[in-house]
């Protein structure tokens, strides 16, 4: 009865193109509301970090590729599974930009300091490894 039960409940869940559907529009969505936070603020503050480390200037520009376009792309399922990388990428520099003093550090709740950020890092390499699925504005190839 409980295999059978079990049987039934699974076929009815058995939907791996919405869940990327889902995991695309939740990691997509939530990624533009730091995109968001550029355009309306722009990148001006993330050049002294560069520079600290050596790295010119208009790489802040990169925050656009990586919290703009690829979120978009991920979203309407176009060049999918490189906007996947391109966003995680964009997850690891900031990373070690702003977040490398948290590495081994726990919050007062015990959680992970950069467990937000490892989330995102894991979401764009699960986009990339899975790609759009068939519920995608862009069919084929491209998608």
């Amino acid at each position: 009865m409980l295999t059978s039960l079990y049987s039934r409940f699974s076929s009815a869940v058995d939907h791996p193109d919405f869940a990327r559907l889902l995991l695309r529009l939740v990691f997509g969505i939530l990624m533009l509301f730091h995109g968001a936070a550029k355009i309306h603020n722009g990148v001006e503050w993330i050049k002294p970090m560069l520079a600290a480390h050596g790295v010119p200037g208009f790489v802040a520009y990169g925050a656009y590729i990586g919290e703009v376009i690829a979120p978009v792309l991920i979203i309407v399922g176009l060049l999918t599974r490189v906007a996947g990388l391109v966003y995680a990428f964009n997850l690891v520099v900031a990373v070690l930009l702003v977040g490398m003093g948290n590495f081994f550090v726990r919050t007062q709740v015990g959680a992970w300091a950069l467990e937000t950020e490892a989330l995102y890092f894991f979401g764009g390499i699960f986009i990339m490894l899975l790609g759009a699925g068939k519920y995608s504005l862009f069919k084929g190839k491209l998608s």
